[in-house]
């Protein structure tokens, strides 16, 4: 008999180990959009921008993130995004920094490899993305 699932969908069978679970979502959504949910076993597929960037330490504090994203300094796939941005793997992140009169505006490029569930290591963090020359 089927149950529903934990993301609202229906499930044929319990999966032992949690890559299977992982591809039998993945093979069941096909095409479908997947609005993405938290589970057990750390899959995440989407984000909001200013908690990504306080998560992947980019930026020290979620207020920061914010404040950035509303002077427009935040690019998100080379176009300007609000800190409620919904992001993607694969997705690139610009941060244009807000330097002194004297002193040369500088982009920094990262392209995003993986969205946390929750809060993780300093050394974690560095492996959510990627930096783009």
């Amino acid at each position: 008999m089927n149950t529903l699932g934990r993301c609202g969908f229906l499930t044929a069978r319990v999966f032992s180990d949690p890559a299977e679970y992982a591809f039998g979502i993945l093979h069941w959504l096909g095409n479908r959009t997947y609005q993405g949910c938290k589970s057990n076993y750390g899959f995440h597929y989407k984000m909001r921008l200013d908690k990504f960037l306080q998560i992947s330490r980019l930026v020290k504090r979620r207020t920061v993130a914010n404040t950035l994203c509303s002077r427009g300094k935040i690019l998100v796939n080379t176009k300007t995004a609000k800190a409620g941005k919904t992001l993607k793997i694969g997705d690139t992140i610009t941060i244009i920094s807000d330097p002194l009169p004297t002193e040369p505006i500088q982009e920094l490029t990262y392209q995003i490899l993986e969205l946390p569930t929750g809060n993780v290591s300093k050394t974690r963090a560095e492996t959510l993305y990627r930096r783009i020359e």
